[in-house]
């Protein structure tokens, strides 16, 4: 082999193993090193490595600023979409978000209807007590702060007689009487009503029935005059009435110019309270002077069934709140229906009766919300209670 062609050789030198002899030596600019720097030993080197950079304090700042920012609107984005919308449009399949009043309402109490505590002596006080000889009246301390004295309350639509001028009257019946008398005359012109008498008290009645005894006999003031304490003059809600026009004395019952007042006063709560067809049932003879005050809506169920008080009391005693319930309204009449559908209704009238509990000083009741009621005794053994919307 020609040692000229020996791959191992080289223009440095030969090498056995392929390595060159002689190791090229470089310039710093071949070698890629600044020739004006200083060297630097191993040890500086290490110790220049270890050193920490120094922070810029503005950075610094302005890279809080910006992460506080960014926190910021992420806070509010995510806020929003939780919200509830306060635009009760945004979304019209969707029930509006209830305000703070309906919704404490619903909350604290979504029952629709109340608890009322009735008490032994109301039995005896209200426009519908049954006072008849069958049952007494109690004079409860109730009716003797409402009846008031008629001279100091009446309208000038009608007159009173020359000896029943410090006559008194039930407040309440006195108030519809007015407004009967004044519509009356607004519709006719006719003003010749006058009340003869109203309010009695146990002594006025004694002295009453022994003056008709003596004047008329027994026969005649049994059939014309209640014992007392059995008459409905004790109430203050009897008003006995007749026609004077100058003198001259006429009857409501056959009074042409009394048409109007027979027709209407019911729809202001008063009945002729001693018919003739009824005198089986009351106990007392015809009296076409006699109105009672019982009440709205009671006068006109009682004008459109036939019925006199004593027959309503006890018709009423079939409806009961957790039963069925009379309902009223000016259109259908008289009509069942439950307590239920008077929570839905917007308007009507329903009645129901409440029976006392015996031996007990108080009676529990059930009483629908969002309505106006009354509650009335009926004299007898309970309550009759009368809700309107």
């Amino acid at each position: 082999m020609n040692n000229n062609q020996d791959p191992r050789r080289f223009d440095n030198g030969y090498d056995p193993l392929g390595q060159p002899q002689v190791k090229r030596t470089y310039t710093p600019e071949e070698a890629g090193h600044d020739k004006h720097r200083k060297p630097v030993s191993r040890l500086s080197y290490n110790r220049r490595r270890r050193q920490r950079p120094k922070l810029n304090a503005a950075a610094v700042i302005i890279t809080l600023i910006f992460i506080l920012i960014t926190g910021l609107c992420i806070f509010l984005i995510a806020s929003g979409l939780n919200r509830p919308s306060d635009n009760k449009n945004d979304d019209p399949g969707k029930s509006p978000v209830p305000d703070e009043t309906t919704e404490a309402v619903t909350t604290e109490d979504p029952l629709p209807y109340f608890t009322a505590e009735l008490t032994k002596d109301q039995i005896s006080y209200g426009e519908l007590i049954l006072v008849n000889s069958y049952n007494e009246y109690l004079f409860p301390e109730e009716m003797e702060g409402d009846v008031v004295n008629i001279s100091e309350y009446k309208n000038e639509y009608y007159g009173m007689s020359s000896y029943s001028t410090s006559v008194k009257a039930s407040k309440v019946a006195l108030d519809a009487f007015n407004r009967l008398t004044e519509d009356c005359y607004n519709e006719t012109g006719f003003k010749y009503l006058q009340i003869n008498s109203c309010y009695r008290s146990r002594e006025e009645q004694e002295t009453l029935y022994a003056q008709y005894v003596e004047e008329r006999g027994e026969e005649y003031a049994k059939a014309y005059v209640a014992n007392p304490g059995e008459s409905e003059h004790h109430t203050g809600l009897g008003i006995d009435l007749n026609v004077n026009r100058e003198g001259a004395i006429s009857y409501v019952e056959s009074d042409a110019e009394c048409e109007w007042f027979r027709e209407k006063c019911q729809e202001y709560g008063f009945i002729l309270r001693f018919p003739k067809d009824k005198v089986h049932m009351t106990g007392i003879s015809h009296e076409s002077w006699h109105y009672r005050y019982v009440g709205v809506p009671h006068a006109q169920i009682m004008e459109d069934m036939n019925f006199c008080l004593e027959e309503y009391i006890d018709y009423l005693k079939s409806y009961t709140y957790d039963g069925i319930c009379l309902g009223y309204d000016d259109e259908t009449g008289v009509f069942d229906m439950k307590a239920e559908e008077f929570y839905e209704a917007e308007s009507g009238v329903m009645i129901y009766y409440v029976p006392a509990d015996e031996g007990e000083e108080s009676t529990d009741t059930l009483i629908p919300k969002d309505c106006t009621y009354t509650v009335s005794g009926n004299n007898v053994d309970g309550f009759i209670i009368t809700c309107t919307k």
